[in-house]
């Protein structure tokens, strides 16, 4: 792997994996603690005949609105339904709890599923209480997945088994035209990564300058405002948060693969000079020091006899060109060519 690559690779996980390991091991606390809490509040709450009772989240407008939160909310609880009745046992991290209950019969209800990143990945509907209302999720720990289906059966339980509202199916990626554009966009970029950085490109970044460090690290740096611009493209479009967030991941990943061969492409596109022949000497097997100060030392080791029969300090030519971005692109489609003729007719010096 190509140093430039080496480096983007280690940025990125020093910027994006290590954080998201650390976010992880906290939020993982924080589900099993309140987990610990509904254990306990499931047993305190006494039994009625003929009740149907749930884990649920339980929020509110305000904090909804919020955006760094670790988990949906700061309160979970049991919903209890019976013929005449709903009640809420709440319960938070704090150790407050509250009971709320609504008579059926006046009782007012709305669907709000999943619409932006703040409602956690999750579905939601809404129990009024005068002017305010209560937000209602089913729990279903880290996996949001089911809450679509789970949260759906108790608003059906409440709302009535007939009752009509949006959101509960499956979005379907390749009938939104945002949603399928950003899939035809994400596998451009992935198929020019791979294309451009494996078989088309033949030149191998080998050295940079201390200033070209910043080409390093830009890349980097521009793929999170680039990943917040298209989940909010993505949202304006109807495109549901959920899957949002998973294609802003994919254009982000996307982007991040599309680094190294672009780079490449911009570095030899800013070339103040154009691809020149440098004299090297073979300090040991693949491994050569150039004769001209400030070139970078190469390192083409491969694993054949090639390079044998070829005494210490021999001299070799290669091309090197340094592009305007400071990188030294080497061009070793000459010494494949001479390996691959010198194997041809030493077919035993593999």
């Amino acid at each position: 792997m190509e140093p430039l690559a080496q480096m983007l690779l280690i940025l990125g996980a020093i910027i994006i994996v290590l954080p998201v390991l650390v976010f992880g091991f906290f939020l993982l606390r924080q589900f099993r603690l309140f987990a610990r809490l509904l254990e306990t509040l499931q047993l305190q709450i006494p039994l009625e005949k003929g009740e149907v009772r749930t884990q649920v989240w339980i929020s509110n407008d305000q904090e909804r609105s919020r955006w760094f939160k670790m988990t949906p909310s700061k309160d979970a609880g049991i919903l209890v339904l019976t013929s005449d009745m709903v009640s809420l046992y709440s319960v938070n991290l704090k150790g407050e709890r509250f009971t709320r209950q609504f008579n059926r019969l006046n009782l007012r209800t709305e669907w709000i599923g999943n619409q932006f990143m703040r409602d956690s990945n999750l579905q939601w509907f809404a129990i009024y209480e005068g002017e305010s209302r209560i937000l209602i999720s089913s729990y279903t720990g880290m996996n949001a997945l089911p809450s679509r289906h789970q949260t759906a059966e108790i608003y059906r339980n409440i709302a009535g088994q007939y009752a009509q509202f949006p959101g509960t199916k499956e979005f379907a990626l390749e009938k939104n035209a945002a949603s399928l554009s950003a899939l035809f966009l994400i596998a451009l970029l992935f198929v020019y990564a791979i294309a451009d950085g494996l078989f088309i490109n033949p030149l191998e970044v080998v050295g940079y300058s201390k200033s070209s460090l910043w080409s390093f690290v830009l890349p980097i740096t521009i793929i999170i405002p680039f990943g917040i611009v298209f989940y909010k493209f993505m949202i304006r479009f109807s495109v549901p948060a959920r899957e949002t967030l998973v294609l802003a991941m994919l254009f982000c990943f996307s982007l991040q693969a599309t680094a190294v061969p672009l780079i490449k492409r911009i570095d030899t596109a800013m070339a103040a000079k154009p691809m020149q022949t440098y004299e090297y000497r073979m300090t040991k097997e693949g491994i050569f020091e150039p004769v001209e100060k400030g070139l970078p030392k190469l390192n083409l080791r491969l694993e054949c006899d090639y390079w044998k029969h070829f005494d210490d300090n021999h001299p070799f030519q290669f091309l090197l060109q340094k592009g305007g971005m400071g990188l030294w692109q080497f061009d070793g489609r000459a010494l494949d060519k001479d390996i691959n003729v010198y194997l041809k007719n030493n077919p035993k010096q593999r």
